[in-house]
């Protein structure tokens, strides 16, 4: 009976040593599960110093910024750089007159405008023409002689005007004149700019008011040499 006794606690200690063993190994395994999950899991702590570190991380701005704060060279003034100016019509002030009798054709004179000003001035259509400051109205001006173009008169260049004195015989009498009156017309042909200019002529010439006539001003004498 002893010897049962004996050998049965013997193998009661036997089994709870076994069962504490199969405790003690469930208990470090599930131990051992926390500690893996709780590493592998980030603290809230950890992403914001990531989050202050990003922050703090200096950001890099464009190339193009610099090239935004080169101050811009601005135009020049041209109307300062260049001191132009806008021709006007030519007046008297700045025009020289002369007066030349031709003999073919015949009873013709030919009216000479230089600009003997330092600035350029337009010859507006035709010269207002009058052989006495008694004239009622400036001679009639033939419209076929028109150019093309206004002519433009740099300091030191002419332009030229054809004036007939006399033609068909229609009853009028004629009279002896030794000046030839000239007005510059304006730009929109409705008056005159300027005082009365004379050209003065060496000899008395014979004039007819009603059968006198004068062109248009002209660049190059040679459109009205033959008129």
């Amino acid at each position: 009976m002893r010897l049962i006794r004996t050998a049965a606690l013997t193998a009661t200690a036997l089994l709870a040593s076994i069962a504490l063993t199969a405790c003690g190994s469930s208990s470090d395994d599930a131990t051992a599960a926390k500690v893996s999950d709780t590493a592998s899991v980030p603290t809230s702590t950890d992403n914001k110093a990531t989050d202050a570190a990003a922050k703090k991380q200096p950001t890099s701005k464009p190339t193009n910024e610099s090239a935004d704060t080169t101050p811009t060279a601005k135009p020049a003034d041209n109307k300062k750089s260049t001191g132009t100016q806008q021709p006007t019509a030519c007046t008297t002030t700045s025009i020289k007159l002369t007066a030349s009798p031709i003999t073919r054709p015949i009873n013709h004179v030919l009216l000479t405008a230089t600009n003997t000003g330092s600035k350029t001035c337009y010859l507006y259509y035709a010269p207002a023409i009058a052989f006495s400051d008694d004239a009622q109205s400036p001679l009639q001006v033939d419209k076929d002689t028109q150019p093309q173009a206004v002519v433009t008169l740099s300091p030191g260049q002419s332009g030229y005007a054809m004036i007939r004195t006399a033609g068909e015989d229609n009853g009028d009498k004629p009279y002896s004149t030794t000046q030839i009156r000239v007005n510059f017309q304006n730009r929109n042909d409705n008056g005159s700019v300027g005082a009365a200019a004379y050209a003065h002529l060496a000899k008395p010439l014979s004039v007819v008011d009603s059968q006198s006539a004068v062109t248009y001003w002209q660049s190059d004498v040679d459109a009205i040499s033959a008129w």
